[in-house]
């Protein structure tokens, strides 16, 4: 798809032989030749036309770029812009259905409408609906959108993008947890209840199954999804959604003042968390396979055996849409991931092989030594556990859960070393980031302790306490001492080490993975 290419190059325009008689153009076409089955006027019509070229053809505009694109794609076919294009009533009958019983009349049958789609949609967005099935959130719809060239997509999009520019409408509003939050209210049922036509992160709605909450901070633009909730009948005069701030004002005076637009930005700040936004009131969540685990309300601890984990660990489901799984067999957490949690199946039944894998998205693999260890020196070797290693990193001695969050607080003895770890989601806009919280005690006597971080196969120091680990993930390490970091070369990885002094009996790290 994106390395088309012609089969040979064509002639410029202005080199067409118009006499040729065996030319598309001719009386006697040739063989291999293309036949448009012309009438005599359109022939001379076109000759007209190529016999006006004095000059070469200037570069077309992009209003006319854009033009161009959806004549010549055939775009206006199924998608109306400007006046022009979409189909006809006997057309819209016959070719453009729903491919579920839905109640969203002609809005849930008819592609919709190409009008100020420039400032409506995130580029990366649009070239992504436009190449792939990535972000065809109408998945009621039964007529589906085909994919198309790269090089036309890109030109597309700068053009089209170039013509409905509002530089206002990229511009992000400010993030902030206590936003998030009550942006989350406004689209449970003590809200808006938005939540009766739109789907939340995989969540089935509670009567229309619209298009689903999670996809649209990654799609559009925040000014645009204002502005349509300010006035929709403005962006589509037939639509169903309702108009919840007439000339806006809100019915909500004791939320945010009243202000519409704070209102709204709320909204945004709970949308920005995508597959991390927790479930609004109102929502039940449920799997989609018969034995999901699917945190709610508060987070879900469960030992269980994991694919490329082992057969001692212990998952931990936050309603923030964040998961962690620990491996207790070497003590370390294998891995983080967004999104849907685990099926618990391979072991409802006792003991088994059934080695089940994460059911999320955006999964991130951390290191596959332990979290701590002794090193006599520096550049020790950090222990690597083999296939039947057991307890490298320390002994589990099981966990708590916090009496306000009920997240949960491992804890693991090492030598002389006993640490708590507690893990927990920090909300951001684009998902969750995982924090990680260490309290160890130890004799005063204890030397040599170190924490590791972070490994990979590059890793760049962007400040004493921030690293971005190859492509995948940056990590943040803060202390209750100076830090004094050491990035090493370990075989083919390279690792970051952190010194835990120990001198005072205890000390505190707190890491942040972002990803």
């Amino acid at each position: 798809m994106n390395d088309w290419k012609p089969m040979r190059p064509s002639t410029p325009l202005n080199d067409l032989n118009l006499n040729n008689a065996e030319g598309c153009l001719g009386d006697s076409i040739r063989r291999g030749a293309p036949d448009y089955e012309l009438s005599d006027n359109q022939r001379s019509d076109i000759m007209a036309a190529l016999k006006s070229y004095e000059k070469p053809v200037l570069p077309l505009s992009s209003a006319e770029t854009v033009q161009r694109t959806l004549a010549s794609f055939n775009c206006y076919a199924c998608h109306e812009r400007d006046g022009i294009g979409g189909p006809s009533d006997e057309v819209a009958s016959k070719y453009f259905n729903t491919a579920i019983e839905i109640d969203l009349g002609e809005e849930g049958k008819i592609p919709p409408s190409l009008n100020h789609v420039g400032a409506k949609l995130k580029p990366e967005a649009m070239a992504s609906i436009l190449t792939s099935d990535k972000f065809h959130v109408r998945h009621y719809m039964a007529t589906r959108m085909p994919a198309f060239p790269e090089p036309v997509a890109q030109s597309f999009v700068k053009a089209v993008g170039e013509v409905d520019d509002q530089p206002a409408f990229a511009k992000e509003s400010d993030f902030s947890e206590e936003a998030a939050g009550i942006g989350q209210k406004f689209i449970g049922v003590t809200g808006l209840a938005c939540i009766t036509c739109h789907r939340v992160a995989g969540q089935d709605s509670l009567a229309i199954q619209g298009i689903d909450l999670s996809s649209v901070y990654d799609r559009i633009q925040p000014g645009w999804f204002k502005a349509f909730l300010l006035d929709p009948a403005s962006f589509k005069k037939d639509t169903r959604m309702p108009q919840f701030w007439p000339e806006g004002k809100s019915a909500f005076q004791d939320i945010l003042d009243g202000d519409a637009e704070k209102q709204i930005d709320s909204i945004w700040s709970y949308l920005s968390l995508k597959n991390s936004m927790p479930f609004p009131v109102g929502i039940v969540p449920k799997g989609a396979i018969a034995m999901e685990l699917v945190p709610a309300d508060k987070p879900i601890v469960h030992r269980t055996f994991m694919k490329d984990v082992g057969p001692r660990t212990v998952l931990t489901g936050f309603p923030e849409k964040l998961n962690v799984a620990y491996d207790f067999n070497v003590v370390r957490m294998a891995k983080v991931w967004r999104g849907r949690f685990f099926d618990h199946s391979g072991v409802q039944s006792g003991r088994t092989d059934t080695f089940l894998d994460a059911l999320g998205t955006d999964v991130l693999e951390l290191p596959s030594g332990p979290a701590f260890a002794f090193l006599d020196a520096p550049q020790t070797a950090w222990p690597q556990p083999e296939l039947t290693s057991r307890n490298i990193g320390g002994q589990f001695k099981g966990y708590s859960l916090d009496q306000e969050t009920d997240r949960p607080i491992f804890k693991y003895q090492l030598e002389t070393a006993s640490i708590e770890e507690a893990p927990a989601p920090v909300i951001q806009p684009g998902g969750a980031i995982l924090r990680r919280i260490f309290k160890i005690k130890a004799d005063s006597a204890s030397n040599g302790l170190h924490f590791l971080a972070a490994e990979g196969d590059e890793v760049e120091q962007l400040s004493n306490d921030r690293f971005r680990v190859g492509d995948n993930y940056e990590v943040q390490i803060k202390g209750s001492f100076p830090l004094k970091p050491i990035i090493r070369v370990q075989g083919e990885k390279t690792q970051i080490l952190i010194p835990v002094p120990l001198d005072q009996g205890e000390a505190s790290v707190e890491q942040f993975i972002e990803w």
